[in-house]
């Protein structure tokens, strides 16, 4: 067996340089920051969600506004006619018109039967639309639950407006 002889400048050399790696402290941000990372992901990408869906939310209430003021003015619009340009706001918004529910309401009935009332009768315009969230649905899902909290809500609008 061979021995190796260690000479003491090297012994306490090699302790110091083992000293400073273990004081290191040059990771320890980097490793902070990913731990910090995913909840900050997820705060930002619920921010421009959360923007997304009152968008959304705000599409769908002028919309309604727009259809309400249609079927009440009196130059005679038509139910399909009111119908066609809330199809075309909401496209116009970014929004699926196949997925909108569209209803009037007044006291002489429901859609066809509010269009052409006597002057001052109030005729409600109501918009209901399905909003999927795109991101915080997955994570809902991913972190154990069914994602019906986070996943689809249904958005609903309506505005009473009287016949001129």
């Amino acid at each position: 067996m061979k021995r190796v002889q260690v000479k003491n400048s090297e012994l306490r050399s090699s302790r110091r340089l083992l000293g400073r790696r273990i004081r290191d402290e040059s990771g320890q941000a980097l490793v902070e920051f990913l731990m910090v990372l995913p909840l900050l992901l997820i705060l930002v990408f619920g921010i421009i969600e959360m923007g997304a869906a009152w968008r959304a939310y705000q599409v769908t209430t002028n919309t309604a506004r727009e259809g309400a003021r249609m079927a009440v003015v009196a130059n005679g619009a038509t139910y399909e006619e009111v119908l066609a340009e809330i199809d075309a706001r909401l496209s116009g918004g970014g929004l699926d018109p196949d997925q909108a529910t569209v209803e009037f309401l007044c006291d002489g009935g429901t859609n066809e039967a509010c269009f052409g009332g006597g002057v001052g009768d109030a005729t409600e315009a109501r918009i209901a639309y399905p909003y999927t969230f795109i991101f915080l649905g997955p994570i809902a899902r991913f972190m154990g639950g069914d994602g019906s909290a986070f996943g689809t809500v249904t958005m609903q609008t309506g505005i009473v407006m009287r016949n001129e």
